[in-house]
């Protein structure tokens, strides 16, 4: 696996912050629990479904959703400005939990997102 930059992680992140905190409408924030988010990131099929949402290989939920829609903004690096500090935590938990606990699915995100491997790798059996 290649060597990501800081460069790239850090868009990265800033980009699945942005993602996940971004609410459906203006000036409203999500509902962002540390038991669910534990939860979920406990649940390797849970994992899984969110990063095949993600890359475009599976259904997905609200959250899937708010993820898969503001891909295209990677390259902007852009950071929610409407996330409070526990919700921007919460989330950095999420993207740093993903790097650590899951790094074979997290390098199937970055590949999509930089659109690097042709065709995109499977996400089943990442977790």
């Amino acid at each position: 696996m290649k060597t990501l930059t800081i460069t790239t992680l850090l868009t990265i992140t800033m980009t699945l912050t942005t993602t996940l905190a971004s609410p459906q409408r203006p000036g409203t924030g999500i509902n962002l629990r540390l038991s669910d988010i534990v939860r979920e990131m406990r649940d390797k099929s849970e994992v899984e479904r969110q990063v095949a949402c993600i890359v475009g290989q599976g259904r997905c939920n609200e959250r899937g959703r708010q993820l898969k829609n503001f891909i295209p903004s990677l390259s902007t690096g852009v950071r929610c400005f409407r996330c409070s500090r526990d919700e921007e935590r919460k989330l950095k938990l999420i993207v740093s939990t993903l790097q650590t606990r899951y790094p074979v699915c997290w390098h199937v995100i970055v590949s999509v997102l930089e659109r690097k491997m042709s065709p995109a790798p499977r996400v089943r059996g990442c977790a």
